[in-house]
Protein backbone atom coordinates (compact mmCIF):
# COMPACT_ATOMS: atom_id res chain seq x y z
CA UNK A 1 0.00 0.00 0.00
CA UNK A 2 1.27 3.52 -1.04
CA UNK A 3 1.85 5.94 2.23
CA UNK A 4 0.68 9.28 1.38
CA UNK A 5 3.16 12.27 2.28
CA UNK A 6 1.12 14.44 4.44
CA UNK A 7 2.17 17.46 3.66
CA UNK A 8 0.54 21.58 2.77
CA UNK A 9 -0.20 20.40 -0.37
CA UNK A 10 -2.35 16.82 1.43
CA UNK A 11 -4.36 19.15 3.57
CA UNK A 12 -5.00 21.57 1.42
CA UNK A 13 -6.67 18.91 -0.84
CA UNK A 14 -8.91 17.12 1.81
CA UNK A 15 -13.08 17.99 1.99
CA UNK A 16 -12.92 20.14 5.10
CA UNK A 17 -16.83 20.85 5.73
CA UNK A 18 -17.70 25.13 5.44
CA UNK A 19 -20.13 26.96 6.51
CA UNK A 20 -20.72 30.54 5.51
CA UNK A 21 -23.23 32.91 7.27
CA UNK A 22 -23.85 36.68 7.37
CA UNK A 23 -23.25 38.49 10.23
CA UNK A 24 -24.44 42.12 10.26
CA UNK A 25 -22.95 43.32 7.13
CA UNK A 26 -20.46 40.62 6.30
CA UNK A 27 -20.16 37.08 5.49
CA UNK A 28 -17.81 35.12 7.28
CA UNK A 29 -16.94 31.59 6.58
CA UNK A 30 -14.98 28.50 8.57
CA UNK A 31 -14.31 24.93 8.45
CA UNK A 32 -16.68 22.65 10.93
CA UNK A 33 -13.05 21.07 11.93
CA UNK A 34 -11.75 24.41 12.73
CA UNK A 35 -14.77 26.54 13.75
CA UNK A 36 -11.73 29.33 15.27
CA UNK A 37 -10.16 30.36 11.94
CA UNK A 38 -12.57 32.26 9.82
CA UNK A 39 -12.83 34.18 6.41
CA UNK A 40 -14.22 37.55 6.15
CA UNK A 41 -16.01 39.38 2.92
CA UNK A 42 -18.46 41.56 1.92
CA UNK A 43 -19.52 38.26 -0.29
CA UNK A 44 -19.40 34.67 -0.01
CA UNK A 45 -16.42 34.36 -2.49
CA UNK A 46 -14.65 36.79 -0.89
CA UNK A 47 -14.86 35.39 2.75
CA UNK A 48 -14.11 31.60 1.39
CA UNK A 49 -10.94 33.55 -0.13
CA UNK A 50 -10.05 35.17 2.77
CA UNK A 51 -10.48 32.16 4.86
CA UNK A 52 -8.48 29.76 2.51
CA UNK A 53 -5.79 32.35 3.47
CA UNK A 54 -5.98 32.18 6.88
CA UNK A 55 -5.81 28.04 6.99
CA UNK A 56 -3.12 28.55 4.58
CA UNK A 57 -0.98 30.14 7.58
CA UNK A 58 -2.60 27.51 10.11
CA UNK A 59 -1.26 24.86 8.35
CA UNK A 60 2.01 26.40 7.86
CA UNK A 61 2.23 26.97 12.01
CA UNK A 62 0.90 23.28 12.65
CA UNK A 63 3.30 21.62 10.61
CA UNK A 64 6.30 23.91 11.50
CA UNK A 65 5.83 23.21 15.02
CA UNK A 66 4.53 18.99 14.47
CA UNK A 67 1.35 19.55 16.34
CA UNK A 68 -1.53 17.40 15.12
CA UNK A 69 -3.78 18.86 12.09
CA UNK A 70 -7.24 17.61 12.75
CA UNK A 71 -8.38 15.98 9.27
CA UNK A 72 -12.05 15.93 8.22
CA UNK A 73 -14.15 12.52 8.73
CA UNK A 74 -15.02 10.59 5.39
CA UNK A 75 -18.72 10.72 4.78
CA UNK A 76 -20.33 7.92 4.56
CA UNK A 77 -22.65 6.60 1.97
CA UNK A 78 -26.14 6.19 3.31
CA UNK A 79 -28.65 3.34 1.40
CA UNK A 80 -32.38 3.38 1.95
CA UNK A 81 -33.80 -0.31 3.13
CA UNK A 82 -36.83 -1.70 3.52
CA UNK A 83 -37.38 -3.50 7.01
CA UNK A 84 -40.74 -4.89 8.61
CA UNK A 85 -41.75 -3.55 12.06
CA UNK A 86 -44.50 -4.39 14.17
CA UNK A 87 -46.80 -1.21 14.26
CA UNK A 88 -46.19 -1.52 18.11
CA UNK A 89 -42.75 -0.94 18.16
CA UNK A 90 -42.60 1.67 15.10
CA UNK A 91 -45.08 3.80 17.76
CA UNK A 92 -42.24 3.14 20.40
CA UNK A 93 -39.03 4.32 18.37
CA UNK A 94 -41.11 7.22 16.72
CA UNK A 95 -41.64 8.12 20.91
CA UNK A 96 -38.33 8.58 21.59
CA UNK A 97 -37.24 9.89 18.75
CA UNK A 98 -38.31 12.59 15.33
CA UNK A 99 -35.29 10.51 13.64
CA UNK A 100 -36.18 6.88 12.94
CA UNK A 101 -33.43 6.07 10.62
CA UNK A 102 -31.05 7.56 13.03
CA UNK A 103 -32.14 5.68 16.05
CA UNK A 104 -31.92 2.23 14.10
CA UNK A 105 -28.76 3.10 12.83
CA UNK A 106 -27.35 4.41 16.55
CA UNK A 107 -28.99 1.18 17.68
CA UNK A 108 -27.25 -0.79 15.12
CA UNK A 109 -24.16 0.94 15.49
CA UNK A 110 -24.20 0.08 19.61
CA UNK A 111 -24.98 -3.45 19.18
CA UNK A 112 -21.91 -4.11 16.95
CA UNK A 113 -19.46 -1.54 18.56
CA UNK A 114 -20.14 -3.83 21.92
CA UNK A 115 -20.43 -7.43 20.09
CA UNK A 116 -23.67 -7.99 20.79
CA UNK A 117 -24.53 -11.27 19.57
CA UNK A 118 -28.72 -11.35 18.79
CA UNK A 119 -29.04 -14.95 17.59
Amino acid sequence: MKKVLKNKAYYLSLNYSMTIVKEDDEFVAYYKEYPKITGCGNNEIEAITDLKEAFSCLLDNLLASGETIIEPKPVEKKMRVNILLSEKLLKDISDRTNNRSLFLADAARYVINNNISLR
